[in-house]
């Protein structure tokens, strides 16, 4: 590959640099070399910015993002506010949010070969939970950092919700049930889920979000809260009850 000259370099970060979420706990060691940005009510996700390396790596067949770590920050004319925002920018031209449904989530991603009993299931359970990513499923989380993200949760839901980080690649809003229990029961099924079905480098957070749409604020509720509480194993023979408890 031919040499890139410094100037080259700083275009090209600004012209393909990225936001994405990760989890605060998941990812201690990263995080002391890059620069982070806290996104308000959700105390641990934090946004990174990476590099999308795919233009360069096109000839060898390869593609991928690769952080904008602390050193390369200092050899660019570029400060962290600034990246943060040309990043950002990027980000959601390139990838506009998107809203769906569970069960249209799941036609989406497999098309015909959903079966439709499982649509139908999952219809039962799911018709109030909305997903929130971006149209290629790809980065989904970071929508948490766009503008006018909570309106749009707002205006969707229409009511007070949870926010629920399932992975790196979407999130999804719970309406509120008044049940006693109910925040113990999503951070239990989440937890679950974490440690059972999703891969470590795709996890977000334990925690979950309550989202008021009348003040616009967004609360972290951790998963601390289940110490003081009896452990429930949410395994899959209960999943779809818990969920229709919810």
């Amino acid at each position: 590959m031919p040499e890139v000259s410094r100037i080259d370099v700083s275009e090209y970060i600004r012209k393909n640099s990225l936001i994405y979420a990760v989890g605060r706990d998941y990812n201690k060691q990263l995080l002391k070399s890059v620069p982070s940005y806290r996104i308000e009510g959700f105390d641990d996700i934090v946004i990174i910015v990476g590099c999308d390396m795919t233009e360069l790596r096109s000839k060898k067949g390869g593609r991928g993002i690769s952080p904008v770590d602390n050193i390369t920050l200092e050899k660019l004319n570029i400060s962290e506010e600034e990246l943060f925002r040309v990043a950002k920018r990027n980000t959601e031209i390139r990838y506009p949010i998107f809203v769906n449904s569970i069960p249209e989530t799941l036609k989406r991603i497999m098309g015909d070969g959903v079966p439709m009993s499982l649509i139908e299931e999952m219809e039962m359970y799911d018709t109030e939970i909305q997903i929130f990513t971006t149209r290629t499923g790809e980065l989904g989380a970071s929508v948490i950092a766009y503008d006018g993200f909570k309106q749009l949760v707002a205006e969707t839901m229409k009511q007070d919700c949870y926010i629920i980080p399932s992975s790196l690649h979407e999130i999804m809003a719970v309406p509120l049930t008044q049940k006693d229990d109910e925040e113990y029961a999503f951070l239990s099924l989440l937890n679950y889920v974490n440690e059972t079905e999703v891969l470590p480098w795709d996890r977000l957070s334990d925690s979950i979000y309550r989202f008021d749409i009348n003040t616009m604020e967004i609360r972290t509720i951790a998963f601390d809260t289940l110490r003081n509480i009896p452990f429930v194993d949410y395994g899959p023979e209960n999943m779809a009850e818990e969920f229709e408890m919810c």
